[in-house]
This record gives structure tokens, C-alpha cells and sequence, in this order.
């Protein structure tokens, strides 16, 4: 029997107590009667005021670990997510406060498996619409017992984002508390959320009148770039005019490319970024074709044909995008595999046919497959993509490359957005190269599984250089291993983007606060995760 079970009976002893008292007062006069219910209220009245407290008959507080696991559910979870959860939460839940707002669509356990209403009709007996499962231990079998198949699957199908347990303290009775928060493995509120949040903190935290600066008050025309990006994708023409406006004040060269780096008022130096004006002119393209705006398609157009001009280079009869205009002086051209783009080239060769650029998607992932697998110095190679390569002009073979001193063979900071790119373009086009190179990162798949993260600096061997995780580390190995092994990409989301969420007054952020970068690359790899990249181009979508 439960406990709550008391609260059926109450009404059924009122109603005796009643029939008693009337019994009782039909039997003495008026005055006697008024006496006695004077004495009544009296002695009810003592009896309160001798214990110092009103106490209600029946109620039931959560434990000190699920009170602290309401704060930070409160604080991080989006309000209108769909949450299965403990009994002794509800209140609290359904009601504003805590520091956070109230979740309609938290439902006990016991509705989920009982009630029509809210299994079918708030979760339509699908596990895929639940966000979130607030359980304690052993709560699993409460879910077979009860056959709670929607609450059963949802948690076979989700990754522990947090953990409260506080442990048994001397002199008291409670035992051990543990409450846990599990997210389902889909993309939801918490997602939307997460881009939203992290879109408004980037702009409130680094955008001046445009401008993207960093910690060291320098513009990048990389930066530039991914904020046209996240506009075009989001369809924030307010935010893409004012980061377009910028740019061509500022950093626009007179053939359409852009000028890298830009400080304290001026360009400070001159040369181009192939990623920068790559995913500059892919995000004019889409632009153009989401507000019908001529303008913003001839600047793209004419960025392409710039690219083609100062950075593709031919060797052998085949042409190879380099690293930017400085990077085809020497008989060893540098090429960057993060700065490939095949998704970006499609669209490239439909605005620009008088350049090969299906060419040169066939030659970036051959320079990815090869410069990969080749040990490129070392005694082997653990599969990764470098920072940097080399092309040698005269032989058409790929060398290690050495730039300002440093190993340029690692897989770091670079390198880690090659899978980004790469898992895009499988999404756009469904390139079977695409997908059977994403497939070859069993190095990042054991990292998690022994670790559950990638380190931030790998050597080309597989060597841990840096052990430290890092934002833009985890956006690659999330990406890959979104086609190699969704359960990993999923751990690595939960562990180091969902839980690791920082809530400022402006939004969200991951890492330092001050770290652009860090913010740029978890709002790609969330985006990736939730889908939310679509082919503009060749896809109409309605502007938000």
C-alpha cells in the first residue's frame, strides 16, 4: 500500500466525523452544542499552537539531490522539453522558480505508463518525444514492472548528462541520495536552444557594429566568414548585413577575395584564407538564394572565380586548392585538408563553369584519403588528417610539410574541422568518398571509448601531445564518428557540449568565455548534430 493511498480515505472519515457529531448534537441543546464546538476548536487550536507549527496531513519535499539537480535543471534545460521524472519533482517543476522557468511537459513516470493522456497524448507512445529523463537507481525496473515501454526505450536510448548524490551523513537515517539527468539521443529544444543561445552570446560577447574581434582585438576574415555562415543557415538577414557590411568596408580586395587579417583599424595583412573566402562566397550564394538578392550573387560569384585565380594551383594537369596566395611560391605547396570544402565546390561549379571545380573535389579527397594513411615522416600513421601537407610540383607527391618551425603534421586545431567538412558534405551530396573516409576514424572512436573525449593535439602516429579536450576537437571527432558511431558522437555531445554549457546573461558559451573560436566550433558541431545545416542553395527554405 502507499503511502499517498491515506489521501482516498480523508474524505470518507470527514464525512463519518460529521454524521458523528451531529448524532452527538442532535441529543444536547443549542447552548451545549455551541459549548462543545467552542471546546473543539479549542482543543484543536492548543494542540497547534503547543507543537509551534502547522503541519500539512500529507506532503512529500525532494531530497537534497534532487533539489540540486532541480537548480541546474532550472538553469540549463530548455522549458519546453518533454522531461519523464521522479513523483516528488513535479511541484516543482510546474511552477517558475529555482532561478528558472516552468516545464508544462514534465510528466511522473506513473502518468506515462498509466495515463492515456499523457502517454499518447503528450508523448505519443514514442520514445523519440522524450528529451530528458530524470531517474534515480534502480527506477528501471518501476519502467518493466509497469511496462512503461515509451520511459524504458527513451532511457535505453539516451547518455547521462549529470549526476547529484550526496552521501549518508553520520547520525542521521536517510540513506545515499542519487538523482540522474539522462538526455535521449535525438535533436530538440536543447538543441534550438543551444544554437540560439550560443548565436546571441558570440554576437553580444565579440561583435562590434559587424565585426567579429577576438580576445587580441584582431579581425579575421575567418571569423567574418562563419558569422556569414551561421546568418545564411539561420536565415538572421539583420546579423548577415551587418557582418557583409563590415567586410566589405574593411577587408574586401578589389578581385572579390578577402584580406585575412585586420587590427586597430586597418588590414595588417594582405594575403587570403582559402577557408575563409571558400565558406565567404558559399555563404553569399545561399544568401542570395534565400532573399532573391542579385547583389549578394554577383559578390559571390566573383569571390569563386577569385579563389580559382590566386589559390588553385595545377600539377601534373591537376588542379589542387592550396592554403592562400602565398602558398604556391616554393616548389612545396601548401595545402590545409580542413580548408576542403566539396559541398561549397558543387555549388562553385554551377556559378563558375569556366573552372574545373569538379576537379578539384576529386583531388581534395585524394589529398585526404593520402595524406591520411601516409606516415608523412613518421613510422606510421594512426589515419588522421594533418594540419598541413605538402605537394611537391615536381613529382606530384605529398611531403611533410614545415611551417614557422612547428610539426605541421599533427592533427590539431587545424586539422580536427576536416571531419566537419567532410560529414557536410555527405549530408549535401551523399558522396560515397565522404562517407568511406569519415568511416576510418577508429582512432577517435577508441579515444572514447577509452576516455570518453578526444584530446585536443594528436601526432600524426597517435601520439597524445595535448590531453586537454578541445571545442574545435570534439566538433571533428563528433562529426565523424556521426557516421562511424552515432553512440560515440552521442557521448562526446552529451559530455562535452550539453553538459559543459556555461549560461551567461547573454547566452550560452563552452570553454573561456573569451575564446571566439571555441564558440564558433561548438555552434558547428551542435548544428551538424541537430541538423540544422541545409543546402540553401539548392533547397528553398522559408526565412524564419
Amino acid at each position: 500500500v502507499f503511502d499517498f493511498y491515506v489521501l482516498l480515505a480523508i474524505p470518507f472519515l470527514c464525512l463519518n466525523l460529521g454524521v458523528l457529531v451531529a448524532m452527538l448534537f442532535d441529543h444536547v441543546s443549542n447552548w451545549m452544542a455551541g459549548t462543545l464546538a467552542v471546546l473543539m476548536v479549542a482543543a484543536l487550536s492548543t494542540g497547534y499552537l503547543a507543537s509551534g507549527t502547522l503541519m500539512p496531513l500529507y506532503q512529500e519535499h525532494p531530497d537534497q539531490a534532487a533539489r540540486d539537480a532541480l537548480v541546474w535543471i532550472k538553469q540549463h534545460v530548455p522549458a519546453q522539453s518533454k522531461l519523464i521524472i521522479r513523483d516528488d519533482m513535479w511541484t516543482d517543476l510546474h511552477e517558475p522558480g529555482l532561478g528558472g522557468p516552468a516545464f508544462p511537459n514534465a510528466h511522473s513516470h506513473w502518468k506515462v505508463a498509466s495515463d492515456p493522456a499523457i502517454r499518447s497524448g503528450v508523448f505519443h507512445d514514442d520514445w523519440r518525444t522524450v528529451d530528458y529523463l530524470v531517474i534515480i537507481p534502480d527506477l528501471e525496473k518501476d519502467f518493466v514492472a509497469t511496462n512503461n515501454t515509451v520511459a524504458l526505450d527513451a532511457l535505453h536510448n539516451a547518455h547521462l548528462v549529470k549526476r547529484w548524490t550526496i552521501a549518508p551523513v553520520a547520525g542521521k537515517l536517510h540513506p545515499q541520495q542519487t538523482v540522474e539527468l539522462w538526455k535521449v539521443d535525438h535533436a530538440g529544444a536543447t538543441e534550438t536552444s543551444l544554437l540560439s543561445a550560443g548565436a546571441a552570446y558570440m554576437s553580444s560577447r565579440f561583435e562590434q557594429n559587424g565585426a567579429y574581434v577576438d580576445a587580441s582585438g584582431t579581425v579575421t576574415s575567418e571569423a567574418q566568414s562563419y558569422a556569414l555562415l551561421r546568418a545564411a543557415w539561420t536565415g538572421d538577414r539583420a546579423s548577415f548585413d551587418r557582418a557583409w557590411n563590415w567586410t566589405q568596408a574593411n577587408i574586401l580586395a578589389s578581385d572579390g577575395s578577402l584580406h585575412w587579417l585586420w587590427r586597430n583599424g586597418a588590414v595588417v595583412d594582405a594575403h587570403v584564407a582559402t577557408d575563409a573566402d571558400t565558406d565567404t562566397a558559399l555563404a553569399l550564394l545561399m544568401a542570395s538564394k534565400r532573399w532573391n538578392d542579385p547583389a549578394l550573387r554577383a559578390a559571390g560569384v566573383r569571390m569563386v572565380q577569385a579563389i580559382w585565380q590566386r589559390t588553385v594551383v595545377t600539377v601534373n594537369g591537376v588542379p589542387y586548392l592550396t592554403g592562400g596566395d602565398w602558398a604556391t611560391r616554393t616548389q612545396i605547396i601548401a595545402l590545409n585538408p580542413s580548408y576542403f570544402s566539396p559541398y561549397a565546390y558543387r555549388i562553385f561549379q554551377e556559378v563558375d563553369k569556366d573552372h574545373d571545380w569538379n576537379e578539384v573535389i576529386n583531388s581534395s579527397y585524394q589529398v585526404l584519403f593520402d595524406a591520411s594513411a601516409a606516415p608523412l615522416g613518421m613510422a606510421k600513421s594512426a589515419g588522421l588528417p594533418p594540419d598541413w601537407v605538402g605537394l611537391d610540383q615536381a613529382t606530384g607527391q605529398l611531403v611533410p610539410l614545415h611551417l614557422d618551425n612547428k610539426d605541421s603534421t599533427q592533427y590539431s586545431y587545424d586539422a580536427t574541422r576536416t571531419y566537419w567538412r567532410v560529414a557536410l558534405d555527405l549530408r549535401w551530396s551523399g558522396d560515397g568518398r565522404a562517407n568511406a573516409y569519415l568511416r576510418q576514424a577508429g582512432f577517435l572512436r577508441d579515444e572514447v571509448a577509452r576516455k570518453g573525449e578526444v584530446g585536443a593535439v594528436y601526432g600524426h602516429d597517435g601520439t597524445l601531445i595535448e590531453k586537454k579536450s578541445s571545442m574545435v576537437g570534439t566538433a571533428g571527432a563528433m562529426a565523424a564518428l556521426l557516421t562511424l558511431d552515432p553512440a560515440a558522437a552521442n557521448t562526446l555531445y552529451v559530455n562535452e557540449i550539453v553538459s559543459s554549457s556555461n549560461y551567461g546573461t547573454t547566452g550560452i558559451y563552452w570553454g573561456a568565455p573569451t575564446d571566439l573560436y571555441a564558440q564558433e566550433w561548438t555552434w558547428f558541431a551542435t548544428a551538424l548534430y541537430a541538423d540544422a545545416l541545409p543546402d540553401v542553395w539548392h533547397n528553398a527554405v522559408p526565412t524564419p
